[in-house]
């Protein structure tokens, strides 16, 4: 109760020797136009449904703990918009104390620890995840409470003619006054998880053991933990004294257990993020790099996620599920452990790239989705004009994909990829433009006259027979 009403006699005092006064030195300490350059690249350029946003405030002083909006944007010709905000970080670069700006092709990936008082609960958020990105970002003292931190930070990634990126407003407590929190939470491992729309994974089951032989001999039913999975979401946290590995298994919706595993290494304050697909997963690239697989301190036998099929119906997903003794490994297992570590990089970094401009594709896919759809605003030819303006998007966004293909493949002739993996891999590539094609066709027999439109259907049939040329050479 004391401190309730200090804190209501300071407020008073606050109001009584003027508004104007305390708000002129609130906006003196904030990076005033990086928020106005924020917020206008927000308004313009965001992407639907590309922002999250939560918040949370102590119950009794109703003053603000933890902040987070993040914001997914997409610009053309944005050179200028760019510049403006360089800018803008110089201009205010006297508001904080701390601020980077980092360069494409660096191999710094950044992450922030964001920490809640309240709660005791602490995550971290990754910032720049690859090396093609280019970021500025800013912490500033929080004007209103000065244990907090506000961080500012923007990422982005040239595509084209298009650049895509996302915007990061963070308060939260500021680590260097909680150094016995942050200790006590560097125990905590945290899986944050995705799953992909089309998968129906319900529970995933956790194993954990002190070493891989172990892990192998634990029991179906010996899980630690059997966490939901909600909104295509699912989250897990353990306390470790020390490094272990564990181990991911899906239960269907029918309740029965999935035969393989994703393998990991759980190491003590860490977050591992990852996406699971159909029939494979997204590896956290940064996480492998420092403290996984590549960084020369794992636990788990060293290669990389495969698909096994085991005779049922559907593909299961298995990382290192069974130690393949040397000589039963396959080709492509070989080739990719005989790579040094720098090409490994190098390889991930590409495939970041092309995984990155195929997810691009579908959410412009689905823009125009929008704007033909009948209750969309315009007319019939006012919503081709603007339909037909994202498919050149599409169309230098295949252009590029393509080089990046090309860039791929010349990475594996390189390095000497065994020639039925290269043809496998041309193969789906092959499928993929396909199946782009044949959607743009069956728009284009629907909806006549745009011009992009037909311009890009033509490009993927162009690329296919290319690739399909290729492939002929390493059948």
């Amino acid at each position: 109760m004391r401190r309730i009403l200090t804190l209501l006699v300071i407020a008073t005092m606050a109001v009584t020797t003027g508004n104007a006064q305390s708000s002129s030195k609130r906006q003196a300490n904030r990076p005033v136009n990086v928020i106005k350059q924020f917020e206008r690249i927000i308004n313009l350029y965001a992407v639907k449904n590309g922002e999250t946003y939560s918040m949370k405030k102590h119950p009794d002083t109703n003053i603000i703990e933890l902040s987070e909006r993040v914001t997914n944007f997409s610009i053309s010709d944005a050179n200028d918009n760019l510049n403006v905000v360089r800018k803008a970080f110089q201009t205010d670069e006297p508001t904080c104390y701390q601020n980077t700006h980092i360069q494409p092709g660096s191999n710094d990936l950044i992450s922030l620890t964001v920490i809640s008082e309240n709660d005791k609960t602490s995550k971290t958020v990754r910032i720049r995840r690859n090396r093609q990105e280019e970021m500025l970002m800013m912490c500033c003292k929080n004007a209103e409470n000065p244990r907090m931190r506000d961080a500012y930070a923007i990422v982005w990634e040239h595509h084209g003619d298009t650049i895509n990126g996302t915007i990061f407003q963070i308060t939260s407590l500021r680590p260097d006054l909680v150094g016995n929190m942050i200790d006590a939470l560097r125990s905590t491992f945290r899986i944050e998880g995705r799953v992909d729309e089309n998968i129906k994974d319900s529970l995933y089951n956790i194993y954990i053991a002190d070493s891989y032989e172990e892990l192998n001999r634990v029991a179906d039913d010996d899980y630690v933990a059997c966490v939901p999975v909600v909104n295509k979401r699912f989250e897990y946290s353990v306390e470790l004294d020390k490094p272990k590995v564990g181990r991911l298994r899906c239960i269907f919706p029918d309740g029965s257990l999935c035969s393989a595993g994703i393998d990991l290494d759980f190491v003590p304050g860490e977050t591992y993020h990852i996406t699971v697909h159909n029939g494979y997963y997204d590896d956290d690239f940064d996480y492998e790099r420092r403290v996984g697989r590549n960084s020369g301190k794992s636990l788990i036998t060293p290669y990389r996620n495969r698909i096994r099929d085991t005779g049922a119906d559907d593909v299961v997903i298995t990382d290192t599920a069974d130690v393949i003794p040397p000589e039963r490994k396959g080709p492509s297992i070989i080739w990719f452990e005989s790579l040094p570590a720098a090409k490994r990089v190098e390889l991930e970094a590409i495939s970041e790239q092309i995984e990155a401009s195929m997810k691009i594709i579908e959410q412009y896919k689905k823009k125009i989705g929008e704007i033909m759809m009948p209750e969309h605003i315009g007319t019939a030819d006012t919503k081709k004009k603007e339909a037909d303006k994202w498919f050149i998007q599409i169309y230098n966004l295949h252009s590029n994909q393509d080089k990046k293909i090309k860039k791929f493949i010349r990475f594996l002739a390189d390095t000497a990829c065994p020639t039925q993996d290269r043809f496998n891999m041309i193969k789906s590539y092959i499928e993929y433009l396909n199946k782009e094609a044949k959607e743009l066709n069956a728009f284009n027999l629907s909806e006549h006259s745009l011009k992009n439109s037909i311009k890009c259907g033509k490009l993927l049939t162009k690329l296919s027979g290319e690739y399909l040329k290729i492939a002929s050479q390493w059948k």
